[in-house]
């Protein structure tokens, strides 16, 4: 009785001894971020299709349709822009993290290669498979529904049976990616169970890289490099703007921010700092985080492409305390992080046309 009594308790000690940090940040970062976003951005993307399929109705005109859909994309492309840090998994397959959003594009290869889709006659699904990745999902559809150009080379009804086409393409991608992750994780989860001490976890590498990577877009691609920061470029650029087509660019910022705050918070990367020993730079990220989602809220205004246009060195200025708050926190991330947790990290290009 007392044998068993004793391998009763010694298995609830087991139960409760803390996990492996390592294991904790991938349970929270997967159960807590990645996953639901994904539903998400599956179930946004869903909403996008099933309004298009309207365009094959004669009973809903298509301009009623299109007018529709502005607003289903500016709802899947912040769910988007909320996975967008995730470098890793199912979203590497097949380029489809180029093909839900083809951007930087400073060379208007969107813009091109959308023209000429629409030129053809009729549209079909094997336009848009040989014009490829570019055209086959947020990017595309965003020429579509907000840029002047569209209109002027097709008609409403055109234009919606193109949308129907891309927002089916749209909606696969975001489902494989929803129904693959689990699969990614479990696998991750499987070579977590065989470390053992204080050996770090691949996983945690994967979610470290990635959070320093997202860091580096935004603050370069997102922030410098349209509003020309270091004045490199000798004149602020609002085709540079992430989607200056939509003018939704602040928006996506916003929405980027917030996706850094769940990871930090809900995503369990703050008690993973705690639990490495590193309670002062989970402070400090903390409190940045904090000033940043200050300045965010007086930033709205002068953050999109008709502000940039008529005043792009007012709008520089005005915006240049966003950049710097930012700037300290992408310091925080790739220098202090990186350093006080001993990690080498890697780096791969997510670049649609740089």
């Amino acid at each position: 009785m007392k044998y068993i009594m004793l391998l009763t308790v010694g298995a609830a000690l087991i139960a409760c001894q803390p996990k492996h940090p390592d294991a904790v940040l991938l349970q929270q970062v997967s159960g807590q971020v990645i996953a639901p976003s994904y539903q998400l951005l599956a179930d946004r993307a869903a909403n996008v299709y099933n309004t298009a399929k309207a365009c094959s109705q004669q009973s809903v005109p298509a301009s009623t349709v299109l007018a529709k859909l502005k607003g289903e994309w500016r709802a899947t492309m912040a769910a988007w822009q909320g996975v967008q840090w995730v470098r890793f998994g199912p979203i590497m397959a097949q380029s489809r993290e180029w093909q839900l959003q083809f951007w930087p594009d400073s060379k208007n290869i969107i813009g091109r290669k959308m023209l000429n889709l629409l030129r053809q006659e009729p549209i079909e699904q094997g336009h848009i498979e040989r014009a490829g990745i570019v055209v086959q999902g947020l990017s595309g559809l965003e020429y579509i529904l907000f840029d002047p150009k569209a209109a002027t080379v097709a008609g409403p009804a055109k234009r919606c049976q193109a949308t129907l086409l891309i927002a089916r393409q749209l909606a696969l991608t975001t489902e494989a990616l929803h129904r693959e992750w689990p699969q990614f994780y479990q696998q991750q989860r499987a070579l977590a169970a065989k470390m053992a001490g204080d050996s770090q976890h691949p996983a945690t590498l994967l979610v470290l890289n990635s959070l320093v990577q997202q860091s580096d877009f935004i603050l370069n691609k997102k922030l410098a490099t349209p509003l020309d920061i270091d004045g490199a470029r000798g004149r602020v650029n609002p085709y540079f703007l992430e989607s200056w087509r939509s003018q939704t660019s602040f928006d996506h910022l916003r929405e980027n921010i917030q996706a850094l705050d769940r990871l930090f918070y809900q995503g369990g990367l703050q008690s993973y700092l705690v639990a490495k020993g590193a309670q002062a730079l989970a402070g400090d990220m903390a409190r940045q985080l904090d000033t940043l989602n200050q300045h965010l809220q007086g930033t709205h205004s002068h953050f999109n492409f008709s502000a940039v246009s008529k005043e792009g060195e007012t709008i520089k200025q005005r915006v240049k305390p966003l950049y710097q708050a930012f700037y300290h926190l992408h310091h925080l991330i790739k220098i202090d992080l990186v350093k006080t947790l001993q990690v080498s990290l890697s780096f791969n290009a997510s670049d649609g046309d740089s």
